[in-house]
């Protein structure tokens, strides 16, 4: 049986390829592409890569600050309400609330997002299991909102996003439309998908009233059709209406919720650290009941008849399989 510490390594650096790869695609600065994953297959989805990168990026301290340089140059265009709204999703709420503190400065809407919390905790970790060791200097407003790591410095390395890559077209459309909801319904829809309103806004993070609002609107102008499925009524893009505006390649992707399981996968697991098979096992199938009931698109029911070595082996196949690990 792997060692669960070669796992979770093997699982820590395909998340942050993952992600590097994305904020690359966005203008982040200080990646090249080496791998299959150095392509994006879908829309990157703003709130979600952020709301991710606070979990993942406390193990990556140069992708988590360049992140910070990218939200200070393009941090207008996030949308801060549904950002604060998929938060609740995620662990970690306070490096959401210093990551605000180093943005609201240069985009006020993100003063919402500020909190204090009274925990001393340290930001970066060196391995899965131990933290950073910390300078001399702290950050001030890190620290006040409960979080020790050495000060922040800009590189202004960033760039701008651009409106001709793909993968960006919830940027471009934001930019046409105002940060509202239309952006992630486009896109949403983009791939040609037939989706009733409520699962349209349970998927995206919004209000259904809001998103059956958008496509009503959007049927009404000729964006959008309507096919009916017994009682429901089902929306599907009309793609005469967007073309040339939407990527014809990509498909959107639930990343909220893929990025909320593997982070509180990871808050739970990434500190575990025993040669003992059966208390592994119980602490990974604690972990794995913990996060089935939130996210049950990705739980595997089959797991639960499986008992210690062998649980753990076929947990590992199934969290690879969603992680896309190959053995």
């Amino acid at each position: 049986m792997m060692q669960f510490n070669t796992y979770k390594q093997q699982w820590l650096e395909s998340i942050l390829q993952t992600l590097w790869t994305d904020w690359a695609k966005l203008g982040v600065a200080g990646y090249t592409a080496s791998s299959p994953k150095g392509t994006v297959d879908h829309i990157i989805d703003p709130e979600a890569l952020i709301l991710i990168t606070n979990t993942f990026g406390r193990w990556d301290a140069r992708l988590f600050d360049e992140m910070l340089s990218w939200l200070a140059l393009n941090g207008d265009l996030i949308n801060v309400k549904r950002l604060q709204g998929l938060s609740k999703k995620f662990p970690y709420p306070e490096v959401l609330s210093a990551i605000a503190v180093k943005t609201s400065p240069h985009h006020s809407a993100w003063a919402r997002l500020e909190a204090n919390h009274a925990s001393r905790t340290k930001l970066f970790y060196l391995t899965p299991a131990k933290p950073l060791p910390l300078p001399e200097n702290i950050d001030p407003e890190f620290e006040h909102a409960g979080l020790l790591r050495a000060p922040f410095h800009d590189r202004k390395m960033a760039a701008e996003w651009t409106p001709h890559e793909p993968a960006a077209s919830v940027l471009k459309l934001r930019s046409l439309f105002g940060i509202n909801a239309h952006a992630e319904v486009l896109n949403y829809y983009a791939d040609g998908r037939k989706v009733h309103a409520s699962k349209a806004a349970k998927d995206l993070g919004f209000s259904q009233r809001g998103i059956q609002e958008i496509l009503t609107q959007m049927t009404r102008g000729g964006g959008m059709k309507t096919f009916t499925d017994g009682r429901k009524k089902l929306f599907q893009i009309n793609p005469l209406t967007w073309t040339g505006l939407l990527p014809a390649d990509l498909q959107w992707k639930n990343s909220t919720s893929w990025g909320a399981l593997q982070c509180h996968l990871w808050s739970l697991l990434h500190h575990v650290d025993t040669p003992k098979t059966l208390v592994l096992s119980s602490v990974i199938r604690s972990a794995q009941e913990s996060t089935a009931t939130q996210f049950p698109e990705f739980s595997d029911n089959a797991l639960s008849s499986f008992k210690a070595e062998e649980y753990i082996e076929q947990w590992l196949q199934w969290h690879r399989s969603i992680t896309e690990i190959t053995e």
